[in-house]
């Protein structure tokens, strides 16, 4: 039954690839990644000499890895809890995704994501829950997760918040960067 719902995701996905068109001429300008896991997509920020990777999804799906066919529904058409994972890494991340894209933004607008994601994640009061499936550590999200508000949505109102220009509403992780 996943293998079904997966092949009708993905037959109706096909084709809509979302573009990201980066600043053009970033003030002190700093590489970002966006990382592709073909379901799924995060952002890696510079942070130090490595990087931090963020990612939402939904509380029970993501961070507790409930996948079963029938929390599709719940998931997808009713609010249910949002979850925000993060994680460590080196820059450029490397590792099994389909696609990693590296693409340079302005160093203010990156801090101050990353400032912002950090003091999201550690204004959580609950044990924060580490998903060994995904290698992400993840803490309740104070954003609802559903269809208009999913892992791809989130990450596009993440890009905006870096200068980029995101071609269409995100539902599914299929980005591409714009050519010049």
């Amino acid at each position: 039954m996943k293998l079904l719902l997966a092949a009708a995701l993905g037959a109706s996905a096909a084709g809509c690839v979302t573009t990201i068109r980066p600043p053009s001429k970033p003030a002190d300008p700093v590489d970002v990644a966006l990382i592709d896991y073909g379901h799924h997509a995060s952002l890696a920020l510079p942070e130090g000499g490595g990087a931090v990777e963020y990612a939402y999804g939904e509380w029970e799906w993501f961070a507790l890895n409930n996948d079963a066919w029938y929390r599709v529904f719940p998931a997808l058409f009713w609010p249910t809890g949002g979850a925000l994972g993060r994680r460590a890494l080196p820059f450029p991340p490397r590792g099994p995704a389909e696609e990693i894209l590296v693409f340079r933004v302005g160093r203010a607008e990156a801090g101050a994501l990353l400032e912002r994601l950090n003091a999201r994640f550690a204004a959580r009061t609950e044990t924060p829950v580490h998903n060994p499936l995904v290698g992400l550590t993840f803490v309740p999200d104070e954003v609802d997760y559903c269809a208009t508000s999913n892992c791809n949505s989130v990450l596009a109102g993440w890009l905006r918040e870096l200068g980029c220009e995101v071609s269409r509403p995100s539902c599914f992780a299929s980005f591409r960067l714009a050519d010049e």
